[in-house]
């Protein structure tokens, strides 16, 4: 076996999710967009409901921390799947737009920054894209900044350059957004809580026909 120590390394930092003065978790993720990366993962999580529940949010000075401040105490963590199978079915499957899901999933491959995964959200004439080492922190700093910007999020659609698994389905449906779609292909459980949800998925997002996998 050869050795190299001249590879590249993609980068990983980390900061402490603190809430009402709290330690609450470690955010292992790239560097950028940590206020929405929180947001987005207590909203994904199930622990807050909305903007509506969050007082504050900044960055310690040392650089270490984000400090989250809210009106009420978090709701209690669950378990993925006792969280997903207590949401009410969306009441119709999202409309989708073959050209739009192409344009942004082709968006997403563009100049893609080494070691990094993207997501992008849209809500109307809105969009933004993010990118993390890992795909799930990508959908929560989108997932937060349209929280933060004020976009409904049953309105928003929710694309990733990443695998869908049960947990990246479960961010979406959590949050309430009802489209989610990818470069590459949902696992099987995804699809299947996706049906159970009335949640529209969409594989192969880049290609000449995005698959309507439900």
């Amino acid at each position: 076996m050869s050795e190299k120590n001249d590879l590249p390394l993609f980068e990983e930092r980390g900061f402490t999710l603190r809430v009402n003065g709290q330690p609450l978790e470690l955010m292992l993720c790239s560097q950028g967009h940590w206020r929405e990366l929180a947001v987005g993962f207590l909203r994904s999580q199930g622990r807050v409901d909305g903007m509506e529940d969050i007082l504050s949010v900044r960055e310690s000075e040392d650089g270490r921390a984000v400090d989250v401040s809210t009106a009420r105490p978090l709701r209690p963590a669950t378990i993925l799947t006792e969280r997903l199978e207590a949401l009410r079915p969306f009441d119709r499957l999202a409309d989708s737009d073959d050209a739009l899901i192409r344009r942004l999933g082709q968006a997403i491959q563009q100049d893609a920054p080494f070691g990094r995964h993207r997501a992008v959200i849209v809500c109307g004439e809105n969009e933004a894209m993010f990118d993390d080492a890992g795909r799930h922190n990508a959908c929560d700093k989108a997932i937060g900044h349209a929280m933060m910007m004020g976009w409904p999020l049953k309105d928003c659609l929710l694309g990733t350059s990443g695998r869908l698994s049960l947990e990246m389905l479960g961010k979406a449906a959590t949050s309430g957004i009802p489209l989610l779609f990818t470069l590459k292909y949902p696992s099987d459980l995804c699809l299947a809580y996706a049906r159970r949800l009335n949640l529209r998925l969409i594989a192969r997002a880049a290609g000449e026909h995005p698959v309507r996998m439900q």
